[in-house]
């Protein structure tokens, strides 16, 4: 019975010693495994924050784009409605220009008109006097001819 008993324990020896070997081996392929995993994990994780850094990256490109562009459209409606209110005042100078010019012309003719009836007024009033001068003269020539003759005549 004792070489039963050495037998069986050198057989359970040998059985443990074969278990301990193989957990020792899986150990070794678990760790393997798991530090494979674990670089694995590293490295889709580096890939996957040079991605969203990259995407983030973009992002702020397209945002900064945007913003130009959004700069560059509110300048050109700026510009637009700069020219557009300059073309309402130019506008709004000629039409006042056009009106006053108008008045002016009519305040010219307003004033032709009464420059021409003073003159023909006082045409008429230097014709009428000139036909009383011519009058008035004509009795102080025959009244003094009057007087010569008398004054030759010694009725004088």
């Amino acid at each position: 019975m004792k070489e039963e008993y050495e037998t069986a324990i050198t057989s359970v020896q040998k059985q443990v010693q074969e278990l301990v070997t193989r957990v020792a081996d899986e150990h070794h392929k678990m760790t393997g495994t798991m530090s494979e995993a674990s670089d694995k994990a590293q490295e889709q994780l580096r890939q996957a924050q040079s991605q969203a850094s990259e995407a983030l990256e973009n992002l702020q490109a397209q945002y900064q784009r945007s913003l130009e562009d959004a700069g560059e459209q509110y300048q050109a409606q700026l510009s637009n409605a700069y020219q557009q209110v300059e073309a309402a005042m130019q506008q709004a100078v000629t039409r006042t220009g056009e009106h006053i010019n108008a008045q002016m012309e009519r305040i010219d003719e307003s004033m032709q008109q009464e420059l021409q009836r003073v003159m023909t007024e006082m045409g008429s009033a230097l014709g009428q006097i000139s036909g009383r001068f011519t009058q008035d003269y004509q009795k102080l020539t025959t009244e003094m001819q009057k007087v010569v003759q008398s004054a030759n005549s010694g009725a004088y």
